[in-house]
């Protein structure tokens, strides 16, 4: 199991924290009550900043997801916090799976899915959703999944019902499209299968098996979303990295605030990532959709 959790923090705390430390070092530092006030800094900026333990639930269900999809996925990979690109830059890590509640504020979601927050709860919900960001050619510059609370908790879903969302999801941010089959995992809702079909496996092998290339014409016209004439599919082997607090400090269907931040940003001097790779040329955000009822192929959010 590969585990890699960065420790990030927030400009203001770090400001805060700093702040709080210099006080208490000048010229009375050695006062009781300045020890004190240093130790108080250094808690704050731990508490503010922790990640709290992940629902082990959740990860196993991802870890199906990723599985489902017998292209060799890497499982396992955690971090703690994200750093939101621009529209010169990409995400890091680049694609992101965390569980929210239907406002989508969590860890790592970028402005994009918390602003136009495609999750909603009851009958013709939505319970899962990926934002894919593109380049013109189709390259899949980097992805976030949402995966809803509300429908994870339902006692009345099956798990494989639960299990199928994150399945559906990667499928999204992989390249596939809706698909007009009920036996398909990439139909537009629940009423479809839990897992990928004979057919949708040998599609994405096409893409990502045993190498990463373009797929045939016959697999991109059936089973991938197309931008610029060409498939949308990673041009590198992708690597899907799980929010670390993932489902975790879940009561009543919402997520604790201590895991919700829309951005994190990453400070180099804290040795934390750096921020993701250039992107080239023009970037579309388009966001798909899992549904309990009803179509939904994709919203075009952003054409950059």
């Amino acid at each position: 199991m590969q585990t890699v959790i960065p420790r990030m923090f927030s400009p203001v705390v770090l400001l805060v924290v700093l702040s709080l430390v210099a006080f208490a070092s000048n010229g009375c530092a050695r006062k009781a009550e300045d020890d004190s006030l240093v130790l108080l800094a250094l808690l704050l900026l731990w508490n503010a900043e922790a990640v709290p333990p992940a629902d082990p639930v959740q990860l196993s269900r991802v870890a199906q997801g990723l599985d489902a999809w017998q292209l060799g996925l890497a499982n396992g990979v955690t971090a703690g916090a994200r750093s939101i690109g621009d529209n010169a830059t990409a995400h890091n890590p680049p694609n992101w799976i965390t569980v929210t509640s239907a406002n989508c504020a969590g860890r790592g979601v970028p402005a994009s899915m918390s602003a136009n927050c495609p999750l909603s709860t009851g009958t013709g919900g939505v319970f899962g959703a990926c934002e894919v960001r593109m380049s013109a050619d189709g390259r899949i510059v980097d992805s976030t999944i949402l995966i809803l609370d509300w429908f994870q908790n339902d006692p009345a879903v099956s798990d494989g019902e639960k299990a199928s969302v994150a399945v559906h999801e990667l499928g999204h941010c992989l390249g596939l499209k809706h698909t007009a089959s009920i036996a398909n995992v990439m139909y537009p809702t629940t009423l479809g299968a839990n897992a990928p079909s004979a057919a949708e496996l040998s599609a994405a092998a096409e893409a990502y098996k045993p190498s990463v290339q373009a797929p045939s014409t016959v697999a991109r016209d059936a089973y991938f979303n197309v931008n610029g004439g060409a498939a949308v599919r990673h041009h590198v082997f992708p690597t899907f990295t799980v929010y670390a607090g993932i489902g975790g400090g879940l009561t009543s269907g919402v997520q604790s605030s201590r895991a919700a931040s829309p951005e994190m940003t990453s400070s180099p001097a804290l040795g934390s990532a750096p921020v993701g790779e250039p992107i080239v040329g023009d970037l579309q955000v388009v966001h798909y959709l899992f549904r309990a009822g009803g179509r939904c192929e994709r919203r075009v959010i952003q054409k950059l």
